[in-house]
């Protein structure tokens, strides 16, 4: 089998564009795992030393590998929630335990916990900054620190190249940021930076030519074995926060539209990608997720379903890092990571996964820095990321024009990129693109209102059909849609739309989000809601108790004591229920009280 990685690492390596910034990481993740692997082997008990945030990364990063039997802290009883739901045992001691190695999981005070171990000949104690540094990686803080920001050698090396006037300073830049794009896998910003080289006649010109066509060679191997695949493969496109409206601003997006499946009216029922993976993988509400003991669901019914049609389902990550499987995705705890991956990456591994794998995938490849804070991508002149506290500047009139050209420019990054690498999979694949939701671009609107939960939902490529919907879906009947694509049928059309869609969010719960949103003056957008959608007009009750109606195409003018629409406002409040949280009698809220402490309001 073909694995393009290796082939890329070899091209790399061939025109010294190897060990990059990127590179580094990924090497290092991948000593990390082999270091994990090799003392994990065997049937020796094994331990790690101290319960905090490194363990808590340590076992996210590395679960396929790290297989330990207890955890040694001074403190058991003080222990993070996201170690404990490992279920793994806590000691003060691992003696009396017959533990036979001990993993150090600290950084800063590995030192301190080997004299705290002493030198007891039967334990073999591990330091993997030790073993690191034997095979030259000389770190200066925590693994997992090394996140690096994969768009700012980028912008800043564009400019750099763009402003330099000196000939042989300005091919020095040019040469930096075609390895950068490489870095990244962004090929085709690779190219065409290779091509500029090569217009110029720079003095390695001749290895330029040779480096362009070995990159259109394993393209065109790549193609070919795509092409050659004869599984119905479903790539599952989830960039983060894509408004609906930017949907027309991308030329590929929109031309696919109109080849496949569009739904022009797809929403989601919240703004929290937490709660979208909920309602996808399992049509469970975190209304209804935290009325049941808080209870997460484990065995997803989505995935069963894909599972059972011979699917292999994954996460696809970043290059180095282990991809989930879908059945064993935890929603509660796992991490995103979205400013850590750029988007090609993660289409790149999709690519080798799927040049691999025997079975027909389902890939669920979840990108969004471009899009979702911190919104930056090469398409940017300079480099700033957006943070939670610049919310607030988006809501001035110059502010919200930043803020949108920012946005256009890096959705159209995106659907360039999107064209590029679609072109190589050929048309045997089903794909399918996707937000979770959009974002509240203007200060009149709110975490309910269509900005926030309007999304892209388009589906083209291997027997898709041409259709435009104008009826309403939602993101929990997603699992409806997949049945649909494997069994094109009329009932199971019809089964995809809804006349209404339930919308429900619960308050903020996170103290340090809460004072994070207070300090902006934003709190507005943790409030609860609860209520219905449709193509004509919305009803919401929200946490405080208040009212809103709105009839569309007006978002804005509250209509709720409006005499002429009683009658429908009953019906909706009736379909709506009564679907908000306690937050006094779930402990999960202890501090969503807050919120409406420092809006002066009570809770209902």
């Amino acid at each position: 089998m073909l694995d393009i990685e290796t082939e890329f690492q070899k091209i790399l390596l061939r025109y010294g564009y190897s060990r990059m910034e990127e590179d580094f990481r990924r090497e290092m993740y991948r000593e990390i795992r082999t270091i994990l692997h090799d003392v994990c082997e065997g049937n020796h008990k094994i331990a790690i030393k101290c319960a905090g945030i490194h363990t808590s990364r340590l076992m996210e990063d590395f679960i396929d590998v790290l297989k330990i039997d207890c955890i040694i802290d001074n403190n058991p009883e003080r222990i993070e929630e996201e170690i404990q739901r490992f279920h793994i045992p806590i000691f003060r001691s691992y003696k009396g335990r017959n533990i036979n190695t001990v993993i150090i999981s600290s950084f800063e005070f590995r030192s301190e916990c080997k004299q705290e171990l002493g030198n007891d000949p039967g334990i073999e104690i591990v330091d993997i900054y030790d073993k690191l540094m034997q095979k030259g990686y000389y770190l200066s803080k925590e693994y997992y620190k090394y996140i690096g920001e994969p768009y700012k050698a980028i912008i800043k090396c564009q400019y750099q190249y763009k402003q330099c006037r000196n000939t042989k300073e300005k091919e020095r830049f040019l040469d930096q940021l075609i390895g950068h794009y490489l870095d990244i896998r962004d090929i085709y910003s690779a190219q065409k930076y290779v091509k500029e080289y090569i217009k110029y006649s720079y003095k390695k010109k001749k290895e330029k030519e040779k480096l362009l066509e070995e990159l259109e060679q394993l393209l065109v191997t790549i193609k070919r074995k795509c092409n050659d695949r004869n599984q119905k493969d479903i790539l599952w496109f989830w960039q983060d926060a894509l408004p609906f409206e930017y949907v027309k601003e991308m030329q590929y997006l929109s031309k696919e539209a109109n080849k496949g499946i569009f739904f022009e009216q797809a929403y989601t029922p919240s703004w929290v990608t937490r709660s979208v993976y909920a309602r996808i993988l399992d049509q469970k509400e975190e209304y209804d997720i935290y009325n049941n003991k808080n209870n997460w669901p484990k065995e997803h019914k989505t995935i069963e379903f894909m599972k059972s049609k011979g699917y292999d389902c994954r996460k696809i990550m970043c290059i180095g890092k282990q991809h989930i499987p879908l059945d064993r995705y935890d929603i509660q705890y796992s991490k995103n990571m979205l400013q850590q991956a750029t988007a090609t990456e993660i289409w790149w591994e999709a690519l080798r996964e799927l040049l691999l794998s025997e079975k027909p995938v389902f890939f669920l490849l979840h990108t969004g820095m471009e899009t979702h804070v911190p919104i930056v991508s090469p398409a940017l002149d300079e480099y700033t990321c957006i943070v939670e506290s610049d919310i607030p500047t988006r809501y001035t009139p110059e502010g919200e024009k930043l803020h949108r050209e920012r946005l256009k420019k890096n959705v159209n990054y995106i659907d360039q990129e999107w064209k590029f690498f679609m072109d190589i999979l050929g048309d045997n694949s089903i794909k399918i693109f996707m937000s979770d939701h959009g974002d509240v671009l203007r200060k009149e609107t709110r975490q309910y209102t269509k900005d926030a939960l309007h999304v892209a939902m388009i589906v083209t490529g291997r027997g898709v059909p041409c259709r435009q919907y104008c009826r309403l879906f939602c993101l929990t009947d997603f699992l409806k849609l997949l049945v649909y694509l494997l069994e094109q049928n009329e009932r199971n059309e019809a089964e995809l739309f809804s006349d209404e869609i339930w919308l429900n969010g619960v308050d903020f719960y996170n103290k340090r989000v809460i004072e994070k949103y207070n300090e902006i003056e934003c709190l507005e957008l943790g409030i609860s809601y609860n209520g219905i959608l449709t193509l004509m007009d919305r009803y919401v009750k929200l946490g405080t108790g208040e009212e809103v109606y709105h009839i569309f195409p007006d978002e804005c003018t509250n209509c709720i004591k409006d005499k002429r629409y009683q009658k429908r406002i009953k019906i909706l409040r009736k379909h709506a229920g009564e679907c908000l949280i306690d937050i006094n009698k779930n402990p999960k809220f202890k501090y969503s009280h807050l919120l409406y402490e420092a809006l002066g309001k009570k809770h209902i």
